[in-house]
């Protein structure tokens, strides 16, 4: 229970405690007239008017408790945002680690070429849209080193150009 609520709670107390202090609770001390009754539920019917309109005011204050303050707001979309930029870092390291792999870059590929994985040890590589007699043939590759299997003829840096 939040602060509010133990304040609604006191006033409650302290109106009901009022009312009966001021005699409105209680009735009025009936000596044969036939109007204190009259006027003892109408008292009655007040009260109770007063008391229902703070109950409704303890429900307001307890659906209040229990609403998010802003700074609660705050952390909680802040840590929604960080594991949402969370998520697309991991997004973009694996595309990034798929893309490395499929282009040549992980395991045992030769470092001088990207786009396709050509193994360092093949005695040789020909485009295979060309005339080349092999063993290994590959497909457009970007020469980033020493092109020592001859696949970019104009040294443009593209092997195996199409066209």
């Amino acid at each position: 229970m939040g602060g509010p609520r133990w304040l609604a709670i006191a006033l409650v107390v302290l109106v009901v405690g009022g009312l009966a202090a001021w005699g409105i609770v209680e009735a009025t001390s009936s000596d044969g007239d036939g109007g204190a009754g009259l006027v003892e539920s109408a008292q009655e019917e007040r009260v109770q008017q007063r008391i229902e309109r703070l109950e409704r005011m303890l429900i307001a204050i307890d659906r209040a408790d229990q609403q998010p303050t802003a700074r609660q707001k705050a952390r909680r979309a802040a840590a929604r945002q960080a594991a949402r930029q969370k998520q697309r870092a991991t997004r973009r390291a694996q595309k990034a680690a798929a893309g490395k792999a499929a282009a040549g870059g992980g395991g045992n590929c030769d470092p001088s070429y990207e786009g396709a994985c050509l193994d360092p040890n093949a005695a040789d590589y020909d485009c295979s849209d060309g005339s080349g007699d092999g063993p290994e043939y590959t497909g457009t590759v970007t020469v980033v080193g020493d092109d020592h299997y001859g696949l970019d003829s104009n040294n443009d840096g593209i092997g195996c150009e199409e066209g």
